[in-house]
């Protein structure tokens, strides 16, 4: 990390994504990293916490994802594993104390969370087991009538006050010869002080879809298919063709929303339901009754804040208004 202001040796995070099971999720929060911590501070001496950045006021009013430049995207590794299911962290050292000290936090924060997945990983196996295991049941029982429904975005909320440790001084000055900026020496010295702060590091899901029994797609986006597979996402084809019942996505407009950083393409349009819609041989279909079922339908509901429209996989079937080229289905025609 660049120089931040908390007195911690190592910051630590998981799964944010609000379209993730919350199963892993869960485990890893609320169980996993408080017994890592302490465990840090019981061998080595060390104090650490939750990936997240203060309020640059005195006092400090809150300790916040976003001021860390978190997010509820997908794109972050660590949350595109809770859309699989897993269980993933990511570790980060602040940038003001010495290379040997944050060798050192890694060193004791890597050893502490390894020695804790050993002794508990059949417990580990068994919550992905039931979150995998949920995830195929509740589309089987849910996505046909339209019941079953999923976040395509969402926001950090309140988990309550907490006390964090916070150095009073720290002077930003680039280090000689570089651009990274860094502590000022001698500005960060002696003991943090304790403040109480907002913790706002919940992720919150604000915008929801429906989840379908499957997904369709057309036999000339093979690429999108390939990439879906890529991805461990099991996907199909019609050895004949077929007629379903679902929902098409009528596109009124393709924009670009700054991000992040990114230019992130954004759809405007409303579904419209379909009765009986054939489908010629060669089709790909995404069944959903699988473990990776949170993982596609991110990756491919038009309106996700960012799945493969977002990130302009399907750019080249999505130019402008029309029909969105993939089509969720409820249940094959009788």
């Amino acid at each position: 990390m660049d120089r931040v202001s908390h007195g911690y040796a190592n910051t630590y995070g998981t799964t944010t994504v609000p379209a993730a099971h919350p199963g892993p999720r869960d485990y890893v929060h609320d169980k996993l990293f408080p017994a890592v911590r302490d465990q840090v501070r019981k061998e080595f001496g060390l104090e650490v916490f939750t990936h997240a950045l203060l309020d640059p006021a005195w006092p400090p009013k809150d300790w916040s994802h976003d001021r860390a430049a978190w997010t509820v995207e997908a794109k972050f590794v660590i949350n595109d594993f809770g859309l699989r299911n897993r269980m993933a962290i990511i570790t980060e050292t602040p940038g003001q104390p010495t290379f040997e000290r944050r060798i050192y936090a890694q060193y004791a924060y890597i050893m502490a969370l390894l020695e804790y997945t050993s002794a508990h990983a059949a417990e580990i196996r068994a919550v992905v087991k039931q979150a995998d295991d949920e995830t195929v049941a509740r589309v089987k029982e849910k996505a046909e009538s339209g019941e079953l429904k999923n976040f395509l975005d969402g926001e950090y909320h309140s988990r309550g006050k907490i006390d964090v440790l916070v150095y009073r001084q720290n002077v930003a000055e680039y280090l000689p010869g570089t651009s990274v900026l860094g502590t000022k020496p001698g500005t960060v010295s002696g003991k943090p002080e304790t403040v109480s702060v907002e913790d706002l590091t919940m992720p919150v899901g604000t915008r929801e879809a429906s989840v379908p029994r499957g997904y369709l797609i057309p036999a000339m986006m093979p690429e999108v298919a390939a990439k879906l597979r890529a991805h461990n996402i099991t996907v199909g084809t019609l050895d004949k063709p077929a007629k379903y019942d679902g929902e098409s996505f009528a596109i009124s407009g393709v924009r670009k929303v700054r991000r992040s950083g990114y230019d992130m393409v954004t759809l405007d349009g409303t579904f419209a339901a379909q009765q009986a819609r054939e489908f010629p041989a060669g089709t790909f279909v995404v069944d959903m009754a699988q473990p990776m079922a949170n993982a596609a339908f991110y990756y491919l509901e038009p309106q996700a804040r960012d799945g493969f429209v977002g990130w302009g996989v399907l750019d080249p079937w999505v130019r402008g208004p029309g029909e969105y080229p993939i089509f969720k289905y409820r249940r094959e025609a009788r």
